[in-house]
């Protein structure tokens, strides 16, 4: 009790017995990360009194924020570079450089500064970039590095 979304009524049926929602989704809100929680539904007649009991409780369901994407190729990345499986290092992180960088066509090949490297004539994609957050760009820039390193 207590959690948005929770310890209230649902109707399920308008006033003309019509069904309200095409899916009796229901969202809590206010959980606490790294709290295990467990959900129940109760039933109730036209007065208000319970039908059947209380339902069957699911089992302790842990609140987290899922880890982007983004994160888990880079931290697979940077974990199989540094015990040597280069093969995983390299697609890991060039499952990561797909979705943050595109080839830049008027890179110059034939650069005399830099090595001839197919990471350099890469460029971010801003459209990506300016919506992801701190930790997802941090992320993204390790997995960038284990490209680097692997080319």
């Amino acid at each position: 009790d207590g959690f948005p979304g929770t310890g209230g009524r649902r109707e399920i049926n308008d006033e003309n017995g019509k069904e309200k929602y095409s899916r009796n989704a229901v969202t809590v809100s206010g959980l606490r990360r790294n709290v295990t929680y467990a959900f129940a539904v109760v039933a109730f007649d036209i007065a208000g009194a319970v039908i059947n009991g209380v339902g069957e409780s699911t089992k302790p369901v842990l609140a987290a924020h899922a880890m982007p994407a983004t994160c888990m190729w880079s931290r697979l990345a940077t974990v199989a570079s540094r015990v040597g499986c280069r093969e995983i290092a390299e697609r890991a992180s060039s499952t990561v450089r797909r979705r943050f960088c595109v080839v830049d066509k008027h890179a110059k090949p034939e650069s005399s500064c830099l090595p001839r490297n197919p990471v350099t004539s890469q460029r971010l994609r801003r459209e990506v970039s300016n919506v992801s957050s701190p930790a997802t760009l941090r992320a993204a820039s390790r997995a960038m590095l284990v490209s680097a390193e692997a080319a």
